[in-house]
């Protein structure tokens, strides 16, 4: 799951976010960690929270790029992408 990359450009702690989702912040840190999954009541209220489809949230949809891993002629063109987004 995707849930630690949308936590911190949210700015938000685990603790904020598992009192969002009223579970422990212990309960929050095993499903951000990949040791235990929280049912789908929950990945819904966290998607509801990140503003993003639950697809996104597990990681279903790769609409997230890790600009290290993409060739120079690849980040030119998502650059540009952006850019047209900005105007």
């Amino acid at each position: 799951m995707n849930t630690k990359f949308f936590r911190k450009s949210k700015k938000v702690s685990q603790r904020e976010l598992a009192q969002h989702l009223n579970v422990s912040r212990t309960t929050y840190q095993s499903y951000e960690n990949g040791r235990n999954e929280p049912n789908i009541d929950t990945l819904i209220k966290m998607a509801d929270f990140f503003g993003v489809s639950v697809d996104t949230l597990i990681g279903h949809d790769n609409h997230i790029v890790d600009l290290q891993t993409v060739s120079k002629n690849q980040k030119y063109v998502i650059d540009e992408i952006c850019l047209c987004f900005d105007r």
